[in-house]
């Protein structure tokens, strides 16, 4: 049923810019080339695999607008499967209709969608709904679009309804929403939203229940336990002082086991510290991310660690604003917050020390960024190239 429904979305999507005669689209992509070696391979074996996202808004007109987003995932370009065929995961993140309603005290905003609308785990509400800029931590960017920053993906096929209140930097919403579960259940979601935006306190937070229901006809019912997902960001001054940014997440804990403890592959915990010295920066962090969503990102590697990033984004370069910046991390695969209660422990836990300087510089009407990771856990006599990977991606609008 989920599937019949996103198809007849996705085609009413391909076919709405010819109902709206004065359709206008805004939008950017992006693409990451990502240059490394085969793991454990015998000999020296490179692979170039692709991460890319294009998204978009069409404004209908002044008061109905849609988005929509895709981002491609592609696994080892040069290898011996090339002329046929690349492994490749295309995702659908987000298509989205809005429909705007003018009130006295509120502006109201009601939507449709598939994908994920406005996701907790990223700015992207604050941007829509309070036009501030970017409060992201740069430990989460992704060039696979929404998916690489979720704290809890609540993907699906629903309808949102949210309030902005007019005169406060408040605003309020509602998602009812289904999907399927890993183990093919229709799970019915609805989540609650509040959302604040001050001069020295950024706030966002999601809640929400979902009921996994066996669809069998048979058997029609809650099978499973319920699964709880929270989603928390906040960012305590702004980005012209110090400050502190924090999330933290829970994603689909079942309430049995809520009670009793917390699942490490369903938590999500940041926390950074953000000082400002002149035009450099420097953020400190301490994180315990899902492996699966460390998986998506350009910056961290492992699920438990700390680092520190120092940059500058008032760089001048040829003549473009540029950012330059060096991140060094210390952290530990397989692991988890969980496992801070061994602490003493933890010199005996295998560990990394990864190096990342970086590069952003504006290029043929969009932004280039180039870095180079080190892993210095990776470094042998005979295969010190391991330690070594190389990111060339691109953005630009569209």
């Amino acid at each position: 049923m989920i599937k019949k429904c996103k198809l007849f979305t996705f085609v009413l999507f391909l076919f709405m810019p010819s109902l709206f005669a004065n359709t206008f689209f805004t939008g950017y992509a992006g693409g990451k080339l990502n240059f490394s070696i085969v793991e454990n391979s015998e000999k020296y074996s490179p692979k170039i695999n692709f991460q890319g996202f294009i998204k978009g808004q069409f404004n209908f007109s002044e008061n109905i607008w849609s988005h929509c987003e895709l981002s491609l995932d592609a696994d080892n370009l040069i290898s011996e499967s090339f002329l046929h065929g690349i492994d490749s995961k295309v995702r659908v993140d987000e298509l989205s209709v809005i429909v705007k309603k003018q009130f006295e005290r509120k502006t109201n905003f009601f939507g449709t969608f598939i994908g994920a609308l406005d996701p907790i785990g990223t700015d992207i509400f604050l941007k829509r709904y309070f036009a501030i800029d970017a409060i992201s931590s740069k430990l989460t960017e992704s060039w696979l679009g929404l998916e690489g920053s979720l704290l809890y993906p609540h993907l699906g096929i629903g309808v949102s309804d949210v309030l902005r209140f007019n005169g406060k930097p408040m605003a309020a919403g509602i998602y009812l929403y289904a999907n399927q579960d890993e183990d093919d259940y229709l799970v019915i979601n609805s989540d609650l939203r509040y959302a604040c935006v001050y001069r020295y306190f950024t706030f966002d937070v999601a809640c929400g229940i979902g009921f996994p229901i066996n669809a069998d006809k048979k058997s029609l019912g809650i099978k499973k336990d319920p699964c709880l997902h929270i989603g928390l960001t906040a960012h305590i001054g702004n980005n012209y002082t110090n400050s502190l940014f924090l999330q933290m997440g829970i994603f689909n804990a079942p309430f049995k086991s809520f009670k009793s403890k917390l699942i490490p592959t369903d938590s999500y915990f940041l926390v950074e510290p953000r000082f400002k010295i002149g035009v450099v920066r420097m953020h400190l962090s301490a994180y315990s991310l899902p492996q699966k969503t460390v998986d998506k990102l350009i910056f961290i590697d492992n699920p438990l660690g700390v680092s520190v990033n120092i940059y500058s984004d008032a760089i001048t370069f040829l003549p473009q604003r540029s950012t330059m910046g060096i991140l060094a991390s210390y952290s530990f695969p397989n692991k988890s917050f969980e496992d801070l209660k061994n602490i003493k422990s933890f010199g005996d836990y295998e560990s990394e020390i990864i190096i990342t300087p970086y590069f952003s510089t504006g290029c043929l009407n969009g932004e280039l960024h180039v870095q180079t990771k080190i892993n210095f856990m990776k470094f042998d006599a005979s295969n010190w190239y391991d330690a070594f990977t190389v990111d060339l991606g691109f953005k630009t609008s569209l």
